[in-house]
């Protein structure tokens, strides 16, 4: 909901991932902020700072600008090499 900050929404997926069992944290995250052409500035300072007092990075993109989005699919395409590699 429009309610929800972004830290409750990033809590409760990782809650969710959870269920799948303790193997699902060990796997590296990548945490990606959708719509960010849409967004409050406000909300994503806010989760940017959980972020790196989490100690991880969020990457902001905006489908609709084509904003970041390179970046995020070389990311996505260099883990997933990488994990194929060690699998």
């Amino acid at each position: 909901s429009s309610t929800e900050s972004m830290i409750d929404r990033y809590n409760a997926i990782r809650k969710e991932l959870s269920l799948f069992g303790d193997n699902v944290n060990s796997i590296d995250e990548i945490v990606v902020a959708t719509k960010i052409d849409a967004c409050i500035q406000e909300n994503l300072d806010e989760f940017d700072k959980f972020a790196e007092s989490k100690n991880f990075k969020v990457y902001k993109i905006s489908s609709s600008t084509h904003t970041n989005l390179d970046e995020v699919i070389s990311i996505l395409r260099e883990k997933l090499e990488d994990r194929m590699k060690n699998d």
